[in-house]
C-alpha cells in the first residue's frame, strides 16, 4: 500500500483543549476536499477522527498530531498521534450509557483500522489511525448494531 500526504502543508497540531476536535473536523475536511473525496467519505472521516481526537483530549491529556494520506486505492488514511503510550480499549458499554463508543465506531465504519508506536508528540507515545474505504459500510446496519441511533444526531453531538 503505497501512502502519499494530501497536501504537502502538513499535519495538524493541536492542544488538548475540548475545541481540538472542531479544529480536527475542519482540518479532515479541508484534505479530503481538496483530494476530492466524496461527502460521505468525508462526513464518515469527520465522524472517526473526532472519536480519536475526543479520546486524545479526554485520556491521553497531551497534544496531538493529525495527519491524512491518500492511497493508492482512493481510500484515505487518518492518524491521530499523541503523547502516551497506553494503548486504547475497545468497550463494550450498555445501550443506555453514554460513553465508550468512540472505539467502536472507528472498528466498524472504517476499512481498517490500528495502534502503533509514534514519535510525532515527544519522545514516545501512540498513533491510532483509521483507513476511510470508497465503498462504506451500511449506517442503517450500524445503527441496528448498536440498538438504533441517528447519524446526524450523532454528528451533531460532536461539533
Amino acid at each position: 500500500m503505497s501512502l502519499m500526504t494530501v497536501e504537502p502543508a502538513g499535519p495538524l497540531k493541536l492542544v488538548p483543549v475540548a475545541a481540538a476536535a472542531s479544529r480536527a473536523r475542519r482540518f479532515v475536511r479541508r484534505e479530503l476536499a481538496l483530494a476530492g473525496a466524496t461527502q460521505e467519505v468525508t462526513d464518515t472521516a469527520e465522524l472517526l477522527v473526532t472519536e480519536l481526537v475526543t479520546n486524545v483530549v479526554l485520556h491521553a491529556r497531551t497534544s496531538a498530531v493529525v495527519v491524512v494520506s491518500s492511497e493508492e486505492s482512493g481510500a484515505f488514511r487518518i492518524s491521530v498521534s499523541d503523547g502516551s503510550v497506553a494503548p486504547p480499549h475497545l468497550r463494550s458499554y450498555g445501550v443506555g450509557q453514554s460513553t465508550g463508543r468512540g472505539l467502536r465506531l472507528v472498528a466498524v465504519m472504517s476499512r481498517e483500522w490500528g495502534v502503533g508506536p509514534s514519535a510525532a508528540v515527544g519522545d514516545a507515545g501512540k498513533e491510532v489511525w483509521f483507513v476511510v474505504p470508497a465503498d462504506l459500510v451500511d449506517v442503517d446496519a450500524l445503527a441496528a448494531l448498536y440498538g438504533g441511533f441517528d447519524l446526524d444526531e450523532v454528528k451533531g453531538a460532536a461539533s
